[in-house]
């Protein structure tokens, strides 16, 4: 599936945010990172060379990031129930709902989620006449 957002690039932290219109699923991306004339490029205005992929994973609720959604991250969602970035023990990842909490509402999203998993395909890279194999690194 490919996916439509906003970019937003900020140069004084170095952040580049896309948000989509619509929640994300149960997927494997494959982010096309391309260089050259129009592609990325540095401060100094020097182009990333060549195009490289990064592979991400994405599923809702896999707070242990194993690929499925089990009764594990419920148990570990859980365990943190009432911290907050302040603490200590506070994880991104068992804030399911990126409130900067783990409350009640992160447990009832990933029971809610219980039982899904990754896809089993992997994305296809795209195909381009100009980058090998070789200077197109999947991670």
């Amino acid at each position: 599936m490919n996916y439509t957002g906003v970019f937003h690039y900020d140069p004084s932290t170095f952040t580049v945010t896309w948000t989509f219109p619509q929640a994300l699923t149960a997927d494997k991306l494959l982010l096309d990172i391309q260089g050259g004339a129009g592609g990325v490029s540095d401060k100094a205005g020097n182009t990333l060379a060549g195009d490289y992929l990064l592979r991400l994973n994405v599923l809702p609720g896999d707070v242990t990031q194993d690929g499925m959604v089990i009764s594990n991250d419920l148990v570990k969602v859980r365990n943190l129930l009432g911290t907050s970035p302040s603490d200590v023990i506070y994880s991104i990842f068992r804030d399911v709902n990126s409130d900067g909490m783990i409350i009640s509402n992160d447990l009832v999203k990933v029971r809610n989620l219980l039982g899904t998993a990754l896809p089993t395909n992997d994305p296809e890279a795209p195909t381009r006449s100009s980058v090998s194999a070789a200077t197109m690194p999947i991670f």
